[in-house]
């Protein structure tokens, strides 16, 4: 699925934050780009997006 999210949405992504306890690691990502690609069946508007998780 993560394949798919990243053709259809072109863009970069960043680390903005790690966290490690133990043989866990966790990241939180900043994704920005141009929605250029079918996703889920949604055809591209061409919208520029930006999301933090």
């Amino acid at each position: 699925m993560f394949s798919m999210l990243v053709e259809a949405l072109s863009g970069c992504q960043d680390v903005v934050q790690t966290a490690a306890e133990g043989d866990t690691v966790v990241a939180r990502l900043r994704c920005s780009g141009t929605h250029l690609g079918v996703w889920r069946g949604h055809a591209p508007p061409g919208r520029r997006f930006e999301c933090v998780g």
